[in-house]
C-alpha cells in the first residue's frame, strides 16, 4: 500500500486507508466519541504492516524497490495486547483508546459488543493480557 513520507509503521500495528494512503491507527482522525471513531476506522481498515518503517524523513522501506510502499497483511491472525475487559474466544475486539489522548492504540485491543466497531474476533486467549485475533476480511475499493 502507498503511504506518505513521515508515516511510521511498526510490525503488528493496525492501519487504515485514508485518501488512498495507509496510515497507522494512532494517526486516524478522532470523531465525536470512541464508538464513532471505531466505526469509521473499521470502515477504513486496511491491515497489519508486515514491514516496519520507522524513519520519518524517508519513504524507503527495506526490501522494497519502490519508495513509499509498505506490504500489509489484509487477512489472517495476529497477536495483540489486551486492555480493559478481558476478551474471550469468539468476542469481537477493536483497538483500545489511548488513555492520555483522543487516539486509538495501534496494537492494543479490547472487547466490543458490535461487529460494526470490531477489527476482528478473538480466536485464542494466550493470557489475560495477550490474545490472537482473526482480522476481519479487508476489501480494498478499486482493487
Amino acid at each position: 500500500a502507498p503511504f506518505t513520507t513521515g508515516s511510521v509503521f511498526a510490525l503488528g500495528e493496525v492501519c487504515a486507508l485514508v485518501s488512498n494512503k495507509a496510515i497507522p491507527a494512532s494517526a486516524f482522525t478522532w470523531d465525536t466519541d470512541l464508538a464513532t471513531t471505531r466505526t469509521n476506522f473499521v470502515a477504513a481498515l486496511l491491515g497489519v504492516p508486515l514491514q516496519q518503517h520507522l524513519r520519518t524523513t524517508s519513504g524507503s522501506v527495506y526490501g522494497n524497490g519502490t519508495d513509499n510502499r509498505i506490504m500489509l497483511g489484509t487477512t489472517g491472525e495476529y497477536w495483540f495486547a489486551v486492555s480493559g475487559t478481558a476478551a474471550a474466544f469468539g468476542d469481537w475486539v477493536c483497538l483500545a483508546k489511548n488513555p492520555s489522548s483522543n487516539a486509538l492504540l495501534p496494537a492494543t485491543v479490547e472487547k466490543v459488543t458490535t461487529e460494526a466497531t470490531a477489527i476482528g474476533r478473538c480466536v485464542e486467549v494466550v493470557s489475560a493480557s495477550l490474545v490472537i485475533v482473526r482480522l476481519k476480511q479487508v476489501v480494498i475499493p478499486g482493487v
